[in-house]
C-alpha cells in the first residue's frame, strides 16, 4: 500500500466509518424501539456520538494495523469513541452552562434539558471544557507513541480538528435541517450521510499523521 493509497484510504474509511456509526447509533431513538422514550432525553446524545466514535475509530484502526501491526493499537478504538462522546457531551454542557446564565436565549429543547443537570453548573464549567479535549489528548497519545512525534503542534492540529469538525457537525445540521424538513425516512437517511461528510474530511486531516513510518525523526515544539 504506497503512500497515495494510504492517505486516499484514510479519508474514505475516516468519512465512511463517522458517517454510518453517527446513522446506526442515531437508529436508537427511533420511537418505534422498545427503549425508546423520555427517559433517554438527558443522554440522547449519547447514541448517535457513541456510533460514530466507533465507527470511525474501528475503520480507522483498520489500517492503523494495517501500517504499524502493533496489538496495542486496538485502543485507538475506545479512545476514538470516548472521545466523540465527550466532544458531544461537553459542548452540550456548555449549552446547558450558557442556558442557566441566560435563560430565555435558548430553545425549549435545550431548556428543558438544561433542567438535568443545572444544580451542578459550576461543576459542568470545569468538567465541559475536559470532555471536549479528551478525544484529541488520547489520540495524540497514541499518534506520539507510534510515530515518534513529540511535538505539541500535533495535539494542537488534533485539537482544533476535533472541535472544528464537531462545529461543522452542527452547523451542516442547521443548515440542512433548515432546507429538508421531510417525514421520509430515505431522505432524512441521505441528510445525515450528507451532513457528517465535511466533519469526517476534518477528523480524517487531524489524525492522518498516525499513519506515518514509525521510524521517522522526532520533532520539537
Amino acid at each position: 500500500m504506497n503512500k497515495i493509497n494510504k492517505k486516499h484510504l484514510w479519508y474514505f474509511a475516516t468519512v465512511c466509518g463517522f458517517a454510518i456509526g453517527f446513522i446506526i447509533g442515531g437508529d436508537v431513538l427511533r420511537p418505534s424501539h422498545p427503549w425508546a422514550g423520555p427517559w433517554l432525553e438527558p443522554i440522547f446524545w449519547a447514541f448517535p456520538a457513541g456510533g460514530a466514535g466507533l465507527g470511525m475509530g474501528l475503520a480507522q484502526w483498520i489500517l492503523i494495523y494495517y501500517v504499524h501491526k502493533k496489538t496495542f493499537l486496538f485502543l485507538w478504538i475506545p479512545a476514538t469513541t470516548i472521545g466523540v462522546v465527550g466532544i458531544t457531551g461537553g459542548a452540550l454542557l456548555l449549552v446547558i452552562i450558557i442556558s442557566a446564565f441566560f435563560e430565555g436565549s435558548l430553545s425549549a429543547f435545550f431548556k428543558n434539558f438544561a433542567d438535568w443537570f443545572v444544580p451542578w453548573v459550576k461543576l459542568l464549567t470545569i468538567i465541559s471544557p475536559v470532555a471536549i479535549i479528551i478525544g484529541a489528548v488520547f489520540q495524540w497519545l497514541m499518534v506520539r507513541h507510534f510515530t515518534k512525534n513529540q511535538s505539541f503542534k500535533e495535539l494542537l492540529k488534533m485539537g482544533l480538528g476535533w472541535i472544528s469538525g464537531f462545529i461543522t457537525l452542527f452547523i451542516m445540521f442547521g443548515i440542512l435541517g433548515m432546507l429538508v424538513q421531510s417525514r421520509n425516512d430515505i431522505l432524512n437517511f441521505f441528510v445525515a450521510i450528507a451532513a457528517t461528510i465535511p466533519s469526517g474530511l476534518i477528523f480524517a486531516y487531524s489524525t492522518i499523521d498516525i499513519l506515518r513510518n514509525p521510524l521517522g525523526e522526532s520533532q520539537s515544539l
